[in-house]
């Protein structure tokens, strides 16, 4: 009876080391609840930007960030914007031009370890700051810029796709920011990945888990979560019934602009907010004008709030359902970390219109 016994062990055991790892968790929007009159509720938290001077908000869609140190910097093309915490224009970092502590065109701003850091996606460098707000260093990047994520010390990830075949198809990108070059490309959705139509356009969470990102393409609500040690840990699969995936490219004067990701977090509570840009209801009201290419279309000067829309869902992953969704007759919003928590920051105008940045919160009174 011991060597049927000894020989089934030993083949469990032979089995249990043989078996491949458990996959990543795989999630279904099908799956999901939907909730299709769940309105969020939202409050102010604060409005950056003067009415003239080096306080004025230039670009209609600039990266926001905040820290306790130094309050809100805002990514304004050549300088970084940098506002106390309840709004006051503090001061203004760097300027045009090619050299030491200026830009050329600074994609995102954040605090790292006590310091002001912008990365120019022209330069392909880090600007570096000190805690004054004076020049300390440029440190080489050398691959496609775009937004970045501090994910502890020294360290970021930024999100971008960069064409070059040794790392084409990985969207992630670990930095320490005491050498400035990638010392990790990951998250790459597969060997034979490509980049064609919305691939190229790559969006990352503001928030995620310690040690964790979210990324997709901007066309696509398939999402993938990965670990800063290369690891994917969730896809989300699947389509919303708001977001089909985008196959390829429309005809703009017949079809309506395609719903696009703008911005991804995950809150403490294990909700994932999804910020999207999408078509107005009355789109097909806007005449669009033929642009410089075949199927190229130009939107008229103060339509585009009139032709696109903006939308915010967050949804419950443990529970599987729809927490509620906002829409914006504006185009522009992202979401950012405030603090922890994800916050919404808005484009709009005073009345003496006046452009400011809006940060606003969700209530959570359900």
């Amino acid at each position: 009876m011991r060597l049927p016994r000894l020989f089934f062990m030993v083949a469990f055991l032979l089995a249990v080391i043989a078996a491949p790892v458990a996959a990543q968790e795989t999630v279904r929007w099908r799956d999901f609840q939907l909730c299709q009159d769940c309105p969020l509720r939202l409050t102010e938290v604060v409005r950056l930007g003067d009415a003239e001077g080096p306080g004025m908000i230039t670009l209609a869609s600039p990266m926001v960030s905040w820290s306790e140190d130094f309050g809100y910097l805002v990514a304004a093309l050549t300088t970084i914007q940098r506002f106390d915490s309840d709004g006051r224009f503090v001061r203004a970092m760097g300027r045009a031009g090619e050299g030491p502590g200026e830009f050329r065109a600074v994609v995102d701003a954040h605090a790292v370890e006590g310091r002001i850091v912008g990365l120019d996606a022209l330069k392909r460098a880090w600007v570096i700051f000190d805690a004054a707000g004076d020049f300390l260093a440029e440190r080489r990047y050398g691959f496609m810029a775009g937004s970045f994520v501090p994910i502890g010390g020294n360290r970021v990830v930024v999100i971008a796709m960069d064409r070059r075949p040794s790392v084409e198809g990985n969207p992630l990108h670990l930095v320490d920011l005491d050498s400035g070059v990638p010392s990790l490309h990951f998250g790459a959705a597969s060997d034979n990945w490509t980049i064609r139509g919305y691939g190229a356009s790559v969006i990352g969470s503001v928030l995620g888990r310690p040690g964790t990102l979210w990324w997709a393409t901007v066309g696509s609500p398939r999402l993938q979560e990965w670990s800063v040690e290369d690891e994917l840990l969730t896809v989300m699969e699947g389509e919303l019934p708001w977001f089909p995936e985008v196959a390829g490219p429309t005809d703009p004067f017949t079809q309506p602009p395609p719903t696009l990701l703008r911005s991804i977090a995950l809150d403490r509570r294990g909700h994932l907010w999804m910020a999207l840009r999408t078509a107005d209801p009355e789109w097909r009201d806007v005449e669009l004008e033929a642009g410089p290419e075949a199927g190229a279309a130009i939107i008229p000067d103060g339509r585009s709030d009139d032709y696109r829309d903006s939308r915010l869902d967050i949804f419950d992953l443990d529970g599987r359902r729809h927490v509620g969704s906002y829409t914006w007759d504006l185009t522009g919003i992202r979401l950012m970390n405030l603090g922890g928590e994800p916050a919404i920051r808005v484009l709009e105008y005073t009345d003496d219109l006046v452009p400011q940045i809006v940060i606003y919160r969700v209530e959570w009174a359900f």
